[in-house]
């Protein structure tokens, strides 16, 4: 198995694992889950990208809004 095709797999179960997470994650954890930096969401966020809400200076993002936002729904 390839380098990346150990990362994508490692990431696919973190996304099926996803509703042992907190229904509301800080950048960090989103930054995770996407395989991003904290600063790419943080981005996202300010452009409206994310549904996310400011508290205070921080943000909170809804896991499932993100996980629909990037197509990995239960549905699917």
């Amino acid at each position: 198995m390839s380098k990346s095709s150990a990362g994508e797999t490692a990431r696919v179960d973190q996304l099926k694992s996803h509703h042992q997470m907190p229904a509301l994650l800080d950048t960090r954890q989103a930054a995770r889950l996407l395989n991003v930096s904290e600063r790419t969401v943080t981005r996202l966020c300010n452009r409206g990208k994310i549904r996310a809400r400011r508290v205070g200076r921080l943000w909170r993002i809804n896991r499932d809004a993100l996980l629909s936002a990037v197509g990995l729904t239960d549905e699917a």
